[in-house]
């Protein structure tokens, strides 16, 4: 969604050869458009949703882009999902698409001279089309998925971010969160504290000053640091200058949660995210996957310099 960060030449190749490429929310170019149809300035999707021939996908944290192939640049996870779940990832790519692609026609199709494509006025809604869903290939025999769709833009409580509380005021043992950009509001702070105060063993591991790719997005979490070490959760940071983008959860070692959602109040309220929980074996694999990011990462305090 933020193409104005992007190259718009990328945008023309694709488009010469074939491809439909749609923007998201541009600030000026659908400035009339947004008054018509409540949509803020602000608002951003952070979904990341591949779909093949509507039988395979994936999902989780990780963007598309140079620095993101570059060996030992970003630790992310993700999920490939097959069986009946890949058509609610379908359904939530073309709910997108068809809204999106609508409102840039109702804008006058701005962008269509930079490559993004302008959808015909007799162009029916894709989210319906049955050629979409062919019938689920199998799936894991004891894998259990649920995606949810958080978006603000309809939702006057995102799910996602409900679902994040939900879990945490579940949990009887366990919490194990791998997060990015840690910067939890005050509600989640307090579910996590109350979940440490009846016996829950809380652990997050998050990026560090040396890898956070976003510096600022560090010096807002340790804000919070204090707070939660007090509180009893332990925070680990990772070491060097690899940075850690993935957003996952594991609950009691029995339900998991991976996707694009960063523990942030952008997330929560702003950005529009994809959710997956998940059940069965998978879980085990989520669980060793945090207990390889535990060793990589350090306890943190909350004693800094006066710079920072």
């Amino acid at each position: 969604s933020q193409y104005t960060y992007g190259n718009y030449d990328l945008l023309q190749q694709l488009a010469d050869a074939g491809a439909q490429v749609i923007a998201f929310n541009p600030i000026t170019e659908w400035s009339l458009v947004r008054w018509d149809i409540d949509l803020s300035a602000n608002q951003r999707i952070h979904e990341k949703v591949l779909v093949v021939d509507g039988k395979v996908a994936l999902t989780g944290g990780r963007n598309i882009g140079d620095s993101y192939f570059a060996d030992d640049r970003w630790r992310d996870r993700d999920v490939l999902v097959t069986g009946a779940a890949v058509a609610d990832l379908q359904r939530l790519f073309l709910t997108d698409w068809d809204e999106f692609s609508d409102w840039e026609r109702r804008a006058g199709c701005p962008l269509k001279s930079d490559g993004v494509y302008c959808r015909p006025a007799s162009a029916g809604d894709l989210r319906g089309n049955p050629a979409y869903y062919p019938a689920p290939t199998a799936a894991g025999a004891d894998a259990s998925v649920r995606v949810l769709h958080s978006n603000p833009r309809k939702q006057h409580k995102p799910v996602g971010w409900m679902a994040y509380l939900a879990l945490i005021r579940s949990a009887r043992k366990s919490i194990k969160i791998t997060n990015a950009y840690f910067v939890p509001p005050a509600r989640l702070r307090r579910h996590l504290r109350a979940a440490v105060q009846r016996g829950v063993k809380v652990e997050v591991v998050t990026n560090s000053k040396t890898s956070n790719d976003e510096r600022s997005m560090w010096w807002a979490a340790i804000n919070h640091y204090e707070e939660l070490i007090k509180g009893g959760v332990s925070l680990c940071e990772w070491r060097g200058n690899q940075t850690v983008h993935v957003k996952a959860m594991v609950v009691d070692d029995r339900v998991a949660v991976v996707g694009s959602y960063n523990l942030d109040p952008r997330s929560a309220t702003t950005n529009s995210e994809v959710v997956t929980l998940l059940e069965g074996s998978v879980v085990g694999k989520l669980v060793q996957a945090f207990g390889e990011d535990r060793t990589r990462c350090d306890v943190a305090g909350y004693s800094f310099s006066l710079y920072d």
